[in-house]
C-alpha cells in the first residue's frame, strides 16, 4: 500500500492532476477564468484552477484554457457533456489535456555560464 499519495509505489513523483485536467478550446476571446468556472457550473461541475491562456506580448486571451475537476471520472463526464456545446456563440471544445513534458535546459540554452576556477585565478 502506498501511504504517500504524492509518490508512486516506485518512489517517483506523480502528477496529482493526471486525468483531471481538461483543455477547453474555441472559447470566446472575452471569456475570463471566472466565466469558465460559470460555464462548468451551468452543467453541474465544479471547475478548479481555471486558467485562460493569454498571449505573452499583448496579454489578450488566445481562445483556450484549462480547468481541473475533482476526479478523472468527473473529467470524463464533463468531456462527454460539454464538448461541442455552444457558449457565447461558439462551439466549445473540451478534451483531456495533454501534459507537457518537463522542460530541460535553462535560460542559458545549454551554454556553460558558470565561473571557471582556473580562469578566475589567473591561470
Amino acid at each position: 500500500m502506498n501511504d504517500n499519495p504524492g509518490k508512486s509505489p516506485t518512489g517517483g513523483k506523480q502528477h496529482l492532476a493526471a486525468g483531471r485536467r481538461l483543455y477547453v478550446g474555441n472559447i470566446p476571446y472575452s471569456m475570463d477564468a471566472q466565466r469558465l468556472v460559470e460555464v462548468f457550473a451551468h452543467y453541474g461541475f465544479v471547475a478548479e484552477r481555471p486558467q485562460v491562456i493569454l498571449d505573452k506580448e499583448t496579454q489578450q486571451p488566445k481562445g483556450f484554457g484549462f480547468v481541473e475537476l475533482a476526479t478523472p471520472q468527473l473529467a470524463e463526464q464533463a468531456v462527454a457533456l460539454i464538448d461541442g456545446q455552444m457558449v457565447d456563440g461558439r462551439a466549445m471544445r473540451v478534451a483531456p489535456a495533454n501534459e507537457r513534458p518537463a522542460r530541460t535546459g535553462g535560460v542559458s540554452g545549454g551554454r556553460d555560464t558558470g565561473t571557471h576556477w582556473d580562469r578566475d585565478r589567473g591561470r
